[in-house]
């Protein structure tokens, strides 16, 4: 599930909340807005997973 939440609408590069809803339920990053649209089509493929999308420090 994305999320826009405040932190969305007024931080630089308006990171979306990312909120895994089955295997990593409960474990939330952020992405940016730009690359959103980007990470679900690649998740939809199964040729990337949310790991290969969350940073170290998220």
């Amino acid at each position: 599930m994305l999320i826009a939440d405040t932190a969305t609408l007024r931080e630089p590069g308006h990171p979306v909340r990312v909120v895994p809803l089955e295997d990593e339920a409960g474990d939330s990053f952020r992405v940016d807005a730009e690359v959103a649209g980007i990470m679900m089509d690649h998740l939809a493929l199964g040729n990337m997973d949310l790991g290969d999308w969350r940073e170290d420090d998220a």
